[in-house]
């Protein structure tokens, strides 16, 4: 197992939120495996750049790509620049010690750590788990988090910081949301926060109607807002959200889920002072509705600014990229290039389809592979080891 991380695990280490342990035992069932005598684990090599595929294929049979899907997507909007706007990758790494996400080696994060502390209001564009992660480690307590193995800089700074209010924005309606039903509940039931929802952003079109009647996830995911969220008719101003600091934290947190919402600017002149948005609306046929602009606007203030919109993937030694770049080009997780299976080279997890689903999506997704890479050793197709010639 090469790992370009001296140690094993890659996300379920360093991406899985601090504050879901449940999630990360499953490091355990990993141990057992990396324990076996047959495992053999080769940290700090960036495949590609250390070593390349083709010298790999000339010592194994086959070769498993699960490097997932890294790179970055940006809005690409006016004032993206600004000290206080950060990737959630980045920040994600940070809040959990990733070696390659820390202040001192992301000009994007030495910014943020000296934005916190006099920030009161974080402005999360996405509405994925992701967005919900990060939207939830603003406004858990502290004390909670410190059960946690956060990074400890990383509380340090939020030790001094006052953040009360937290936006989060999505371009569609609550029936298109990405994340799952367990993050928002988490979200929702947070002790010492309060979760708003507009109530017209809660009133469905007929399609995205139709869409909820058929989806039973979409279904709960609309009766969870309704059941626990505080509908309002419209956010209050900047100037009115939040409770006053007592003692160096805030008396209450709120949490404003703002759909049908997409950033156009981010406002500020040296740094990070809210976001301009419009206003969208869904349109089209179930399963078909896109998001369209109706030219209202309105803004948010806010010091912090994380975008949380997706991520692409990078391919290594020519490997070609599908499905927009978010995923390498395969068949049932036999790599494809030019039209042609690559013999002997594989992908499992978000470089096999895309980023998409949890680390229980992965179990299946891997025993496809496998299937694929075992029925190929029947049929002679794997890599030839020069160690065989």
């Amino acid at each position: 197992m090469y790992d370009l991380l001296p140690t094993p695990f890659g996300l379920v280490r360093a991406g899985v939120a601090p504050d879901h342990p449940e999630v990360k035992s499953v490091e355990n069932r990993f141990t057992e495996i990396a324990e076996d005598e047959r495992v053999n684990f080769i940290g700090n090599i960036h495949v590609g750049r250390d070593v390349s595929l083709g010298a790999l294929s000339q010592h194994y049979h086959a070769i498993v790509l699960s490097y997932g899907v890294a790179e970055r997507q940006l809005l690409g909007i006016a004032g993206e620049a600004l000290p206080g706007v950060v990737h959630a990758s980045d920040l994600v790494g940070w809040y959990n010690a990733h070696p390659h996400y820390q202040p001192q080696r992301v000009e994007a994060l030495a910014r943020v750590e000296d934005i916190l502390p006099r920030a009161r209001s974080a402005l999360v564009v996405g509405n994925g788990n992701v967005a919900l992660d990060v939207a939830r480690i603003f406004v858990r307590s502290q004390d909670e988090l410190n059960k946690t193995d956060i990074s400890r800089r990383f509380m340090d700074v939020m030790k001094r910081t006052d953040i009360a209010n937290v936006h989060v924005f999505g371009r569609r309606g609550p029936a298109q949301a990405s994340f799952t039903n367990k993050e928002l509940r988490e979200l929702l039931t947070l002790d010492g926060v309060k979760t708003f929802v507009r109530r017209r952003d809660m009133q469905l079109n007929a399609a995205s109607e139709e869409e909820a009647a058929g989806a039973r996830s979409i279904k709960r995911m609309i009766a969870l807002l309704k059941k626990n969220a505080v509908e309002v008719e419209e956010f209050p101003s900047d100037t009115e959200v939040g409770g006053e600091p007592v003692d160096g934290a805030v008396r209450e947190k709120s949490v404003f889920l703002h759909f049908f919402a997409s950033p156009v600017e981010v406002l500020g002149s040296t740094h990070v002072e809210g976001v301009r948005l419009e206003r969208t609306q869904l349109e089209g046929d179930v399963g078909q509705q896109r998001c369209v602009g109706t030219g209202e606007c309105y803004g948010v203030g806010g010091e912090l600014f994380v975008e949380s919109i997706g991520y692409r993937a990078y391919a290594i030694e020519g490997l070609e990229l599908a499905q927009g770049g978010t995923r390498v080009e395969n068949e049932a997780g036999r790599v494809v290039v030019g039209g042609k299976r690559k013999s002997g080279i594989y992908v499992s997890g978000w470089l096999k389809r895309g980023p998409s689903g949890i680390i229980g999506s992965n179990l299946w997704d891997s025993t496809d592979t496998v299937m694929s890479l075992v029925e190929d050793a029947g049929s002679d197709t794997l890599c030839r080891p020069i160690t065989e010639e």
